[in-house]
This record gives C-alpha cells, sequence and structure tokens, in this order.
C-alpha cells in the first residue's frame, strides 16, 4: 500500500519525482497561494495555519517540505513537528545511495544524486540533481544542497547551510552553521558563518 503524502511548498519537480515512485500518493499541498498551473490536478490545503487548524492527518499522512530555502525549511520543520506530524524521507529511484550512510527524516534526495560510503545526512535535508556527496561526508539539518555541487570527503556541512549549484567543497572542510555559498564557490578551507563566493570561497557579509 503506498504511503500518503501532503507537500509543503508547491514544487512541480518533486511532485513529479514522487509521483514516478510505487512507494507514496500525494493527497495535496499546503502553500501561501494556490498553484496558477497545477499539473497534477492536487487538493489545495491553504496555508500552513489554516491546514493545521482545519485537517488532522497527522495519523494517517507524512509531509515534505520542498522548500530550498534553510531557514524556511527550519522554521517548518519544527511548526509541524510541534503539532506532531511525521515526515517522509524521499529518495530518487535515480540516485545512488550507499547502504552504508545514514538519512534523516524529512530529506530530499533528487534525480542523479550520489550519496558514497558512510555519509550523516540529518534531518530536513534537501539534495538537489546530480548532487555529489563522497565518503565520510556530514550534513547537518535542514541544509539545502543545490544541483550538480560536489562535496569531496570528510567534510562537514553544519545546520542550515546552503551549498550553490556547481559549488566544490575540498576534502576535511568544515562549513559552519546557517553559511551559503554561492553558485561556483570552491571551498579551500574552514568557513566561518558567513556568505561566500568566488575561486576560492570568500567571505563577502
Amino acid at each position: 500500500m503506498k504511503r500518503k503524502i501532503i507537500i509543503i511548498g508547491y514544487d512541480p519537480e518533486i511532485i513529479e519525482m514522487i509521483l514516478s515512485t510505487d512507494d507514496y500518493s500525494i493527497d495535496g499541498y499546503v502553500d501561501v497561494n494556490k498553484a496558477h498551473n497545477d499539473y497534477f490536478n492536487l487538493n489545495y490545503f491553504g496555508n500552513d495555519e489554516h491546514f493545521t487548524s482545519k485537517y488532522s492527518y497527522q495519523s494517517s499522512h507524512q509531509l515534505s517540505i520542498t522548500l530550498d530555502d534553510t531557514s524556511k525549511r527550519e522554521f517548518l520543520y519544527n511548526f509541524y513537528k510541534k503539532k506532531s506530524f511525521k515526515f517522509a524521507t524521499i529518495i530518487s529511484k535515480k540516485s545512488n545511495i550507499s547502504k552504508y550512510s545514514r538519512i534523516g527524516e524529512g530529506c530530499i534526495i533528487q534525480d542523479l544524486t550520489n550519496v558514497s560510503f558512510n555519509i550523516n545526512i540529518g534531518n530536513n535535508v534537501k539534495i538537489n540533481t546530480c548532487a555529489n556527496l563522497m565518503h565520510d561526508v556530514v550534513v547537518g539539518d535542514h541544509s539545502t544542497l543545490a544541483p550538480n555541487c560536489v562535496i569531496l570527503g570528510y567534510v562537514k556541512i553544519g545546520q542550515c547551510c546552503f551549498i550553490g549549484s556547481n559549488s566544490t567543497l575540498l576534502p576535511s572542510i568544515t562549513v559552519n552553521a546557517n553559511s551559503i555559498l554561492g553558485a561556483g564557490c570552491v571551498a579551500t578551507k574552514n568557513l566561518e558563518t558567513g556568505i561566500y563566493a568566488g575561486v576560492p570561497a570568500k567571505r563577502i557579509k
């Protein structure tokens, strides 16, 4: 029997990926506004406050938070967690996941992602298409890894970090919590909390 999911944040890429699996069915979505073009004809449950005040799906459905914004991911996860909701971990069947890696609850791992040996991914992490995580990497809760980023061995990424598209993190470095790396960054050393851009990555804020 398929497990029932409600999407938090309408995202057609994620919806299409979930519907392509045999594991889940989507009963609807929650968002600030109704989608202008809902290609999937899903039920719209209103915004977060409306949904939680009108519906009681805690025992029958899991949630999937689709947003990339790490602060919003953290807020929504905690908001729904306090209301006793549980979260689905969605893993594309087109990804490669080592059986020796750990993936927390509420994660989304999109198509063509590689998660190598002995990786520890926290809760509510989103890993976008074609990201490549090599051995012994740690990714903190609520972080987002954008498409095509490369995370080399023994890297530690703190909570609520955003790693931009086509970024590369060289081996054994640590990225502190709440950091943002812009698209195409190359991180060559430990990074304190901040916003980074360039090659090598330099703090810009």
